[in-house]
């Protein structure tokens, strides 16, 4: 829409809270009002700062710098795709996370992979570092679902 929420919801721009600056006319008590404002939006800035750097450190925690090489082999989580003809279980809850090792062709940009999928899938050869796993070991080695 091209717009704020607040001005979709009253029709005009929210009011700008800019430092103000005081002349010797203004009366007292608009004097102490001001200053109180300014102090108040000093606070907010700090403590909004404050939990921005907490969220960021607790995010940080989880994250690990995962990173591949042309000719490395990664697993590939398939469960956003809901690819229905490689399911290997009946229940997709119960199914495998990961499903094969495919080989690493090129990196694209920072986080993105290109990888070498059979001729006949119908997804796209890029994937996100965040859907990859880091294969050790023998890549040629079959991973056989448990039979029940």
């Amino acid at each position: 829409m091209g717009m704020t929420p607040f001005k979709v919801l009253y029709g005009r721009d929210p009011l700008s809270i800019i430092p103000t600056f005081i002349n010797d006319d203004t009366s007292w008590d608009l004097q102490q009002q001001l200053q109180q404002r300014d102090q108040l939006l000093t606070t907010l800035k700090a403590n909004l700062h404050k939990a921005q750097t907490r969220m960021k450190l607790y995010a940080d925690k989880h994250r690990t710098d995962l990173q591949f090489s042309v000719g490395d082999y990664a697993f590939v989580k398939l469960q956003p795709y809901c690819k229905h003809s490689i399911r290997l279980q009946r229940n997709h809850k119960l199914g495998m996370r990961y499903f094969r090792t495919f080989k690493v062709l090129s990196k694209i940009g920072y986080v993105a992979y290109m990888l070498e999928l059979p001729p006949e899938a119908k997804i796209h050869l890029v994937f996100h570092v965040s859907v990859l796993k880091p294969c050790h070991g023998d890549p040629s080695d079959p991973i056989i679902p448990l039979s029940l």
